[in-house]
């Protein structure tokens, strides 16, 4: 996650991501290879007359490459965790959606949950305040113990 911000005093700075299934270059590949597939295809039904079909194999790669597309984007996604002296600050980036920043102060308030949704589903929960923000929703469960574990054992070095 890129920002303009300046922090001072740094204590903590963890960025995450989801795990990704197909890169950059995997795209690529794949869309060489329909396109490949795609042209000869197309050549051999030119050669036996039905050249009107060219157009739609054509269009299939359009397609394929516009939803692949929109995949990758929605995939696009990172949260970044600033833990400083002062305060904590996240910073959620979404491809289709308004950015959210939202910050807690001071760091020994904050409080590091784990819990279990109705749908067995561990959800990590940072709350101070009144105020809550679920963070790492794409991590596994054994990620985000650790996680929890490394924030709460920065979050308790402010308390006395």
């Amino acid at each position: 996650m890129t920002t303009n911000k300046l922090y001072k005093d740094i204590i903590l700075n963890v960025v995450l991501r989801p795990n990704r299934s197909l890169t950059k270059t995997a795209f690529f590949l794949i869309l060489i290879f329909l396109l490949i597939i795609s042209i000869s295809v197309g050549i051999f039904f030119y050669s036996i007359g039905a050249w009107p079909v060219i157009g739609f194999f054509g269009a299939d790669i359009i397609i394929f490459s516009l939803i692949f597309y929109l995949h990758n984007k929605s995939l696009n996604i990172s949260e970044r965790i600033i833990l400083t002296k002062s305060e904590m600050i996240i910073e959620k980036e979404k491809p289709f959606k308004k950015n959210l920043t939202v910050k807690f102060s001071p760091p020994n308030w904050i409080n590091v949950t784990l819990k279990k949704s109705i749908y067995n589903k561990t959800r990590l929960i940072i709350h101070s305040h009144g105020s809550a923000i679920f963070i790492g929703d794409f991590l596994t469960k054994i990620e985000k113990i650790n996680l929890a574990n490394s924030l709460r054992n920065e979050i308790n070095k402010f308390k006395i």
